[in-house]
C-alpha cells in the first residue's frame, strides 16, 4: 500500500510529465508551421493579379461584337442604324434591299466594307434607287431601340447631335455629285454636306447655304456636326459652326419627324445623269456618334 505523501508525489509527476508533452507538441507546432510559412511561394510582383473567375468583368452594352475585323462594325457603332444598299431586294428588282439589325452586325459586302481605317461605302451608276427618288445609295438610316424602330424627333426638342468624320473618295464621272450627310425629314432633306464636281457645301432644300470648299481634293478627310433642337440646326465643319437653319416645326411640318443619314447618296445615276451603268461613287466614314 502506498502512502498518501508518496501518491501526492506521484500525481505530481504525473501531472507535471504530461504538461511538458503538452509544451513539446506546442512547440513542434509552431516549428511546423514557421517551416510552413518560410516555403511558401511568394507572388511575383512582375506579374499581374489572375482576374476573380467569379466576378467577370461587366459587359459593355454598348460594344459590337467582336472576332472578324472586316466587319464594319468593328469601325463603327452600329447598335441604332438600317443600311439602305443600292441592289434589289429577292423578288422585286425596284426596291432597294435593306439591311436592319441584328443581321447588320455582321453584314459586309462590295457596298458596305472596312477600308483605310474606316467603313467603305459604294455605289454604281446603275444602282437601284429607293421611292421618290432617282438615285442610287449606300447609306446608314438612324434608328432607336437597339435598331428596332425608326427615329423620328423634331426640332423643337433638345438638342438631338451627329457628329462625323469622313471623306468623299470616288464620285461619277459625266455628273460628279453626292451627298454624305444629311438631316431627313418626313418627307425630303431639310440639310445636306453634298459635293458637286470640287465644291463641297451645305444645301438645304436644293439650295446652296454655305461653301465649306472650293477645290476639295478626293480622299481629304473632315469632321461634320449637325446639332438639332430649340427651333435650329447648327452645322459644324471642321470644328466650327458654320450656318445655322431656322427650324420651327410650326412652320415647316416636314421638321417633326426627323433622322440622320450617313455614307454614300448618289446624285446621279444612268437614267438621271447619262452615267455608265459601271460608274461608282465612294465615301468612307471613319467615326459617327450620335446622341
Amino acid at each position: 500500500m502506498i502512502p498518501p505523501s508518496d501518491k501526492d508525489k506521484i500525481g505530481e509527476s504525473v501531472r507535471d510529465t504530461i504538461k511538458g508533452a503538452k509544451d513539446t507538441i506546442k512547440g513542434a507546432k509552431d516549428t511546423i508551421q514557421n517551416v510552413k510559412d518560410v516555403i511558401k511561394p511568394q507572388p511575383d510582383k512582375d506579374k499581374p493579379d489572375k482576374p476573380d473567375k467569379d466576378k467577370p468583368d461587366k459587359p459593355d452594352k454598348d460594344k459590337q461584337p467582336s472576332g472578324d475585323k472586316s466587319l464594319p462594325s468593328q469601325i463603327l457603332n452600329l447598335k441604332n442604324w438600317s443600311l439602305a444598299l443600292p441592289i434589289p431586294v429577292k423578288g422585286d428588282p425596284k426596291k432597294p434591299e435593306k439591311i436592319k439589325q441584328p443581321q447588320l452586325n455582321t453584314y459586309k459586302s462590295e457596298w458596305f466594307y472596312v477600308k483605310d481605317g474606316g467603313v467603305g461605302f459604294k455605289c454604281r451608276a446603275d444602282g437601284v434607287a429607293s421611292a421618290h427618288t432617282h438615285y442610287p445609295r449606300s447609306e446608314l438610316r438612324e434608328m432607336i431601340n437597339n435598331g428596332k424602330d425608326n427615329a423620328a424627333w423634331s426640332t423643337s426638342g433638345p438638342t438631338h447631335t451627329m457628329e462625323w468624320t469622313e471623306a468623299v473618295t470616288k464620285t461619277t464621272k459625266k455628273k460628279p455629285h453626292v451627298c454624305c450627310a444629311q438631316v431627313h425629314g418626313v418627307e425630303g432633306a431639310p440639310l445636306m454636306f453634298r459635293m458637286d464636281g470640287k465644291k463641297l457645301y451645305i444645301q438645304s432644300y436644293g439650295d446652296e447655304k454655305k461653301v465649306l470648299e472650293t477645290n476639295y481634293k478626293l480622299g481629304t478627310k473632315f469632321s461634320g456636326k449637325f446639332v438639332a433642337g430649340n427651333n435650329k440646326i447648327d452645322c459644324y465643319y471642321n470644328g466650327n459652326r458654320v450656318y445655322t437653319m431656322p427650324a420651327d416645326p410650326k412652320k415647316d411640318a416636314n421638321l417633326k419627324g426627323c433622322y440622320y443619314k450617313i455614307g454614300l447618296y448618289l446624285q446621279s445615276s444612268v437614267g438621271k445623269g447619262g452615267e455608265s451603268p459601271s460608274d461608282t461613287g465612294e465615301v468612307i466614314v471613319y467615326d459617327v456618334k450620335v446622341y
